[in-house]
């Protein structure tokens, strides 16, 4: 045995910076894609993020030894938006390369176009794209994952995870994780198969990190915020940062681990976890960051990682290193990108290529040939106001998601008397319509372009086409009011803890009265009660008939909406006719927008 005197150790104490650039759920571009003041987008946010990466790169900074910085897109960036739309995604895949992007997860608006194309997006990116919870039982796949015993890996995703050597035996393990609830939003074939045990699958994928040797854990996310904290706070999945997205609004909260209970046994994954190994040097605790959408903010996120590197020589002469990481704090900002800041003229480039590729393309697949030929995207369908009104009565036509998923909104109201007009005047024409009581209902979700229309302006074609991109049909449902009154509330559910994609929106002649409250506590779940639902002044009754125009979305029991299963689909005179074709004719017909805020939707406090 050799004499440990002769092969003294040397404990050094060093420094790494790591740095990460992140943008979430982006479907703005340019200045088309924006009103008023342009802010947001790739092409202006891509300057920021060269600019910023440039600068972390090359600082002088005292307090690290070295420093990595890796740009993020934490989901939703290839759906979403007219162009990505028309594109199918290949505008944002090239805008991605073009940065560069290093890495991605799966969000739900990547399913927008089935399995088939988001393989061709996943295998056209030069950034790894990230999913640890989404399966994909194939042939295709040689042989079967660690993780998943009977499924592989979505194809092109680096399910397990990836490690990055930061400097001396310094790793970074990073993994993605996916919402459960992407197959009741998007389009993923039944083949896909979505984990929603995201911390038994997060508390695997480290182990599997850990045993290849990474130190440090970052999660990269498109999952609620609840998820999310969820997640920050467990012990046993240790993961140091999470930075994601989903929910179109910034957030920045701190979390201590093991503030929260999640059911999960500490012992099922191994004592190493359990024991709090990893559980020791997060000064402030565990950050969740997310920085808003559409690029309106690029996030930063800075983790100062102190660490003890132990070099000894062994017998061969040859170095041994082991690390420990001793502490981990944590900054962070938002930078917003502003008008201030000049568009990147790479991205530019492809975006007005892409745009001048898709704008016919567009027009025909929303409005059919034949209208499509009489329409360029700038004409001018309607304005907003009347011409013999003061300006500073009229209210803005409103479609900011942070309105449109959260409360009444005018843009909400506009689309959903649009189809209420539709409804009642093909309906109305058939000899044999029953006579029914005929409402509309939209959810927030399917209006986009999240702006805000001052009264006096125009609103055009390609306004239209960017509040509804989506390729969805009209439906018109059948049914009786007990299922109609419960399909209303599953709309709201989710509401109380922040923006909804599926708030709902009601035509003119229809007024709901709402409250929620908590249920048990164990489940957490919201109770919605409603309180009034109104058709034409009379209230909805459980044996009484409706007739309700909906969006073919809708109509599936989308966003766990099952009560619209309920019903029997009637045969429209219009046809399985567009959104934006519905809205394109109703303006044809009402070319002077009026917005009106009038109390459809009304939440009340629950009563004593």
């Amino acid at each position: 045995m050799s004499d440990p005197a002769t092969h003294p150790s040397q404990t050094n104490t060093r420094h790494h910076r790591l740095s990460l650039i992140s943008v979430n759920d982006v479907y703005s571009f340019d200045d088309y894609d924006t009103t008023g003041s342009p802010r947001g987008g790739w092409s202006r946010a891509s300057t920021l993020i060269k600019t910023l990466k440039e600068r972390y790169t090359n600082s002088d900074d005292a307090t690290s030894d070295d420093r990595t910085v890796l740009v993020t897109a934490n989901g939703d960036v290839l759906g979403g938006s007219s162009l990505l739309q028309h594109s199918q995604g290949k505008v944002a895949v090239e805008v991605m390369n073009a940065i560069p992007v290093d890495l991605a997860v799966l969000g739900n608006h990547e399913f927008d176009y089935g399995d088939e194309v988001l393989m061709e997006r996943i295998e056209e990116s030069s950034c790894a794209w990230l999913g640890s919870n989404v399966y994909f039982p194939t042939e295709s796949i040689v042989g079967k994952s660690s993780l998943a015993d009977e499924h592989g890996y979505f194809p092109g995703v680096r399910g397990e995870g990836m490690v990055y050597n930061l400097s001396d035996n310094l790793k970074l393990g990073v993994f993605g994780l996916v919402t459960k609830q992407t197959p009741k939003i998007s389009y993923p074939s039944p083949k896909v198969i979505f984990d929603a045990d995201v911390v038994s699958v997060a508390r695997k994928t480290a182990e599997l990190l850990r045993s290849r040797g990474a130190q440090i854990i970052v999660a990269i996310t498109h999952m609620s915020e609840a998820e999310d904290l969820l997640l920050a706070s467990d012990k046993v999945a240790g993961v140091d940062l999470i930075i994601g997205g989903h929910e179109h609004e910034p957030l920045s909260v701190m979390v201590h681990r093991g503030e929260g209970d999640d059911g999960h046994e500490p012992g099922d994954y191994g004592d190493a976890a359990a024991d709090g190994d990893h559980v020791r040097h997060n000064e402030g605790g565990i950050l969740v960051f997310k920085c808003g959408m559409n690029a309106y903010w690029v996030g930063t996120v800075d983790l100062d990682i102190e660490y003890e590197s132990v070099e000894s020589n062994s017998d061969s002469g040859r170095d041994s290193q082991n690390i420990k990481v001793t502490s981990i704090s944590t900054s962070w900002a938002m930078h917003v990108v502003s008008s201030r800041i000049s568009e990147d003229s790479q991205v530019s480039e492809i975006v007005q290529r892409c745009r001048k590729e898709t704008d016919e393309r567009m027009l025909v697949a929303s409005f059919g040939e034949q209208i499509a030929s009489s329409l360029k995207l700038d004409d001018v369908i309607a304005s907003i106001g009347k011409s013999n009104e003061r300006i500073s009565s009229i209210l803005p036509l409103d479609t900011r998601m942070s309105s449109v998923r959260r409360r009444e909104a005018t843009g909400g109201n506009l689309v959903a008397d649009a189809m209420h007009w539709l409804l009642e005047s093909t309906m109305q024409a058939q000899a044999d319509c029953p006579p029914l009581p005929m409402m509309a209902m939209i959810n927030g979700g399917f209006i986009r372009a999240d702006r805000l229309y001052q009264p006096g302006s125009d609103f055009r074609v390609r306004h239209l086409l960017k509040e509804l991109p989506f390729p969805r049909g009209i439906v018109v449902l059948k049914l009786e009011g007990k299922h109609l009154r419960d399909a209303i509330g599953q709309q709201l559910k989710g509401s109380s803890r922040g923006p909804t994609g599926s708030y709902p929106h009601l035509s003119h002649n229809t007024r709901l009265v709402y409250s929620i409250s908590s249920g048990e506590k164990e489940s957490n779940e919201e109770v919605i009660a409603i309180h009034s639902l109104t058709v034409n002044g009379s209230e909805v009754l459980d044996g009484q008939k409706y007739l309700i125009a909906v969006t073919g979305f809708v109509a599936d029991g989308s966003e766990g909406c099952t009560s619209w299963l309920h019903s029997t689909r009637i045969n429209n005179p219009a046809g399985d006719m567009k959104m934006s074709c519905v809205l394109l004719k109703y303006l044809q017909q009402h070319p002077v927008i009026v917005p009106r805020l009038e109390g459809r939707v009304v939440k009340i406090c629950q009563p004593v």
